[in-house]
């Protein structure tokens, strides 16, 4: 049983934040989400304990991915049969805790592509305990917690459409503070 790479979703354009906007958004149910400055990581866990780590094109990541976080990782979602397939932003050369899960494209070896975002984004929730090596990002419903987010050390927001299927992506909206290649 060999990993293939799922390609995500992935905004293809950038704007400043802006409140207006986030409102509208808000207002359609879509959700925010912080935009952490990271390599996006999409990680692999078999059945068999296996673990590998991609990158947004699908090659494997050159950096090794910390040991500590992949047993973490492991022993929360390894699956009984097949694979599960987690979408993540990883900060590799960041102290504590680096990793930032937002979603689950596949889970016991069943693509996830029938489940909304709100949906997929339930099935990360993971015990406080555990979230010393990694964390999943909250879903920002509210402009407040959206301008909150962006008064920390983020990169920006993202929003998604919490009711949209699978991953496409017309459904995602990417704000960064400032203009990012």
């Amino acid at each position: 049983m060999k990993p293939f790479f799922l390609n995500p979703q992935h905004p293809k354009s950038n704007m400043r934040p802006d409140p207006e906007m986030m409102k509208m958004l808000l207002g359609l149910g879509w959700a925010g989400q912080a935009k952490i400055n990271g390599a996006r990581t999409q990680i692999h866990i078999s059945c068999q304990s296996d673990f590998r780590v991609f990158t947004r094109q699908g090659s494997p990541h050159t950096v090794e991915f910390p040991a500590h976080v992949a047993e973490v990782l492991k022993a929360r979602w390894t699956p009984t049969k097949d694979w599960t397939v987690l979408d993540a932003e990883w900060e590799r050369f960041a102290p504590g805790v680096n990793v930032h899960l937002f979603d689950i494209l596949k889970l016991e070896g069943v693509l996830l592509q029938d489940k909304t975002y709100k949906e997929r984004h339930g099935l990360l929730v993971a015990p406080p305990s555990l979230e010393t090596a990694f964390r999943v990002l909250p879903l920002l419903l509210t402009l407040e917690a959206c301008q909150e987010a962006l008064e920390q050390e983020v990169e920006g927001l993202v929003f998604k459409s919490l009711n949209s299927l699978g991953w496409p992506n017309t459904a995602i909206v990417r704000m960064l503070k400032k203009d990012q290649k």
